[in-house]
């Protein structure tokens, strides 16, 4: 009798499991890629507090995570696109005629030095809801940490908030990529 009840608490024991969604405890923070400079192909941010990473498959094989840095009509031009395809969020970050500087911080505001072809700007957007953008006023920072132009490589950290067109804020926080960049 008494192995038939042990036999029966080890057999619950071992039928139980805990679920993912029982699995609170992780820190969005900590599901994001480590902050890296060696061209991983990895980006990842929180976006009000949830995990934002480049997932999912798009139509014809499209990148769910890319950048470019190019010199185009006299001046370099940045883009970084992370978009989670999976839940239609994508965070979107670039420049125009901003030649980039490793180790250097910029604004993320949309005109820099009074000049609207000299700018630098961030968004978000979920496909099913609404659009939100930095600003002169509503801002954030992106910080290159690698820039190997030999390479490929840009590596760097960033952060903003945006705004949508009724006004409502979005905060960005704990981004990070590093990745091969398009020439």
């Amino acid at each position: 009798m008494k192995q038939t009840i042990l036999f029966v608490l080890l057999l619950m024991l071992f039928n139980c499991h805990r679920s993912s969604s029982d699995d609170d405890t992780t820190i969005p923070v900590d599901q994001l890629p480590a902050t890296t400079q060696t061209g991983a192909n990895t980006a990842g941010c929180l976006v009000n507090g949830k995990v934002l990473l480049p997932r999912g498959q798009k139509p014809q094989n499209g990148p769910v995570l890319a950048a470019f840095y190019q010199f185009i009509d006299g001046g370099y031009h940045f883009g970084l696109g992370i978009e989670d395809y999976t839940n239609s969020k994508t965070v979107a970050i670039g420049s125009h005629n901003i030649t980039l500087e490793q180790g250097k911080t910029y604004s993320l505001a949309e005109n820099l030095n009074d000049d609207s072809a000299v700018n630098m700007y961030a968004n978000y957007w979920d496909y099913k809801t609404t659009f939100y953008s930095t600003s002169d006023i509503v801002t954030g920072e992106i910080k290159i940490t690698r820039l190997d132009t030999s390479k490929f490589i840009i590596s760097g950290t960033f952060w903003f908030d945006a705004v949508n067109a009724n006004g409502e804020k979005i905060e960005v926080r704990e981004g990070r990529f590093d990745l091969h960049y398009a020439p």
